[in-house]
């Protein structure tokens, strides 16, 4: 799948995007079922969804490995172009450990074919996370990535209220 560039990328027009469940298979190695999720996706799809957020907050992320991720962004840009869902975007979870490793997961994002990406601050040490490091996060991932990011937040994990996470 070849990386989309900003003038590519499918438009988020207004109305409703599902964040996506990840579906293992019931073995021992508790791998992934591509094809159920597919289903899934595609079932999503033909119900009207305008966009899906992938390893979001609501799925297995941080139980993946590096190539589980993209195999997930890759079977769901198939599935949607396959069955004529081409404009329908795909925003993808780079929440990472640190602001490097957040990097790679966009990159990679971008090459698995996703359209947005959405991300957590590093929140191992959110204790300590000051406004200004929150910032040069954000930065940092965006000049490197040269795309929007969108900030999400989970007060639990990281710390942030509304009325501190604008900048």
């Amino acid at each position: 799948m070849a990386p989309s560039t900003l003038a590519q990328r499918r438009p988020l027009v207004p109305g409703v995007y599902v964040p996506v469940i990840t579906i293992f298979k019931d073995d021992e190695a508790q791998s992934l079922d591509i094809a159920a999720y597919q289903k899934h996706i595609l079932f999503m799809a033909k119900a009207g969804i305008h966009g899906f957020v992938c390893q979001g907050t609501t799925a297995e992320a941080p139980a993946l490995t590096f190539e589980e991720r993209a195999e997930l962004v890759k079977a769901t840009r198939s599935v949607l172009d396959e069955n004529g869902f081409t404009q329908v975007p795909i925003i993808v979870g780079i929440s990472g450990g640190s602001t490097q490793e957040t990097v790679k997961l966009a990159v990679q994002a971008n090459e698995a074919g996703g359209d947005y990406v959405i991300s957590l601050p590093p929140s191992y040490f959110a204790g300590n996370m000051t406004m200004a490091a929150l910032e040069a996060f954000y930065t940092e991932v965006s000049s490197t990535v040269h795309w929007r990011i969108m900030k999400t937040n989970v007060v639990y994990t990281s710390w942030l209220t509304s009325h501190r996470f604008q900048f």
